[in-house]
């Protein structure tokens, strides 16, 4: 709400624009948009904590990924990492049981690996060898990887080696794959440490 109020009282609100508002603009709208998405992330932890469910809204894997990129690219920028993107078109018409869902776990997973390292890889492809319809999404960075002592327990909660971290963003990962019938799982590979995610999909 005070993100919105500041925005109605910029130069720019009112149509007239001085060098560089354009940008501070689209900056502020960035920052509502994030936070719409925390808030909705957040009313569905809450709802799962008691037990409820809101009702699925299924999307197409490539409207959920260009949102999150819309989101934290800038993000990236600001931190000087580097993140790329690839996304075939036979995954991106494929559509999941909750979108949302799918947003939040793989915001999460991108999240993480932007603080870890400074190259993050994201790869959205068909899963040829899957046995029914899925996606398999893969999120990497050039990191060094989970501390030895915790890294067999990454997905139970409030393990995490991060001091300011509680521990719950991984096992709200697999908490969204169980929903979506899908998994996750993480390894290194290549020097990278690398997150994929199957989700079963409708084509």
């Amino acid at each position: 709400m005070a993100v919105e109020l500041h925005a109605r009282h910029c130069p720019g609100a009112s149509g007239v624009r001085a060098a560089g508002e354009g940008a501070f603009d689209e900056d502020l709208q960035m920052a509502v948009e994030q936070l719409e998405q925390t808030e909705d992330y957040v009313r569905r932890l809450l709802l799962v904590s008691a037990g409820k469910q809101e009702l699925n809204r299924p999307a197409a894997v490539g409207e959920c990924l260009r949102d999150i990129r819309g989101s934290l690219d800038n993000t990236a920028r600001h931190r000087g990492v580097t993140v790329s993107w690839k996304i075939d078109d036979r995954a991106a018409a494929c559509r999941v049981a909750d979108g949302p869902t799918l947003t939040a776990a793989v915001t999460n997973l991108v999240w993480n690996a932007m603080q870890a390292g400074d190259e993050v890889r994201i790869d959205a492809v068909w899963d040829d060898h899957a046995t029914v319809p899925q996606v398999r999404i893969e999120v990497s960075d050039n990191g060094s990887g989970p501390l030895p002592d915790i890294a067999e327990n990454l997905f139970e909660p409030f393990v995490t080696s991060k001091p300011e971290g509680l521990g719950l963003g991984l096992p709200l990962v697999a908490r969204s794959m169980e929903s979506l019938g899908g998994t996750v799982q993480w390894d290194r590979h290549r020097e990278r440490t690398r997150f994929c995610l199957h989700i079963p999909v409708a084509t």
